[in-house]
């Protein structure tokens, strides 16, 4: 009899212990598991001007960097469901989120909040911004128009003092037809490869900033052609953005994309499972307290 008290008194004892691990667990668990992220978007300044892209946007709590993005369309962070992911945990909630552009601070703040929805934050920052590592594009050497003959007066048998009219250009490209006739272009064509790109164009540095090849409609073979690359020269950046030679007129206004419930990500993933894991090893704790109990009890 003395014995099944003692083994009570034990089981009890197990029992409380196991009670107050677990609860230890639960409270460190929500102190330190990784909570869903914070998710901002909006337009974004740096010194005045819309942000360039290959603008970096950072997001810092307590001086700990917590998230990061690019900007990939002129004056705008986050957008296309591309958001600014600002992570944190229980910890942080109430938290300031300090932003940076391109290591600028932004005059914007924020709070840390759980269970947010995607939030718009404009941004606009002044200073000076940090150097970035970004590749100097190899120079190109620019083509050398050969010379054309022009009519002009002369001192021979019918030479005239009359000046001629020019060489004649076909197609409008700006490229004599003679000089066409010599290199690969088509002087009946303005554009010879079809890349969106006047023939002209791509052998100087135009609105575009590049020279490309205009026999060669994908020059750094990207799979991008040339009209539509952002960096034509560079076959590890291929974001495409519609490029127009002539263009003055500023693009027009298009409609926002509705923002999507996103997926959950790792980090939402990871607090489910160890919240899973806690409950679950309290289940079986008492289940194994119980059925020692009960065979003590037998006994």
């Amino acid at each position: 009899m003395e014995m099944k008290k003692l083994a009570a008194i034990g089981i009890l004892a197990l029992l409380l212990l196991s009670v107050f691990t677990a609860v230890s667990m639960t409270s460190v668990m929500g102190d330190t598991t990784p909570l869903p992220p914070n998710k901002f978007y909006g337009n974004v300044t740096l010194n005045g001007t819309d942000a360039p892209i290959e603008t970096v946007v950072s997001a810092y709590i307590d001086g700990e960097l917590r998230g990061s993005t690019t900007v990939t369309t002129e004056g705008k962070y986050g957008d296309n469901l591309n958001y600014l992911i600002v992570n944190g945990s229980a910890a942080d909630i109430g938290s300031t989120i300090v932003f940076y552009v391109n290591g600028v601070r932004a005059n914007e703040t924020a709070t840390w909040q759980n269970m947010e929805p995607p939030r718009k934050l404009d941004l606009g920052a002044a200073g000076e911004s940090e150097p970035t590592d970004e590749p100097t594009p190899e120079p190109t050497e620019e083509p050398t128009l050969s010379p054309t003959a022009t009519e002009s007066g002369g001192t021979g048998p019918g030479g005239g003092g009359g000046g001629g009219s020019g060489p004649t250009d076909s197609d409008g490209d700006g490229i004599p037809d003679i000089d066409e006739m010599s290199g690969c272009t088509d002087p009946d064509n303005p554009d010879t490869d079809g890349d969106g790109l006047n023939d002209f164009e791509e052998t100087v540095k135009g609105a575009d900033g590049w020279i490309t090849d205009p026999c060669d409609p994908d020059t750094d073979g990207d799979g991008v052609w040339d009209g539509k690359d952002a960096y034509p020269l560079d076959s590890t950046r291929s974001t495409i953005e519609e490029v127009t030679a002539t263009a003055t007129e500023p693009p027009a206004a298009t409609e926002e994309a509705t923002p999507e419930p996103p997926e959950p990500t790792p980090g939402e993933e990871q607090g489910a499972v160890s919240w899973y894991m806690i409950i679950g090893a309290i289940v079986l704790i008492l289940i194994g307290l119980v059925l020692v109990y009960l065979y003590m009890q037998r006994e």
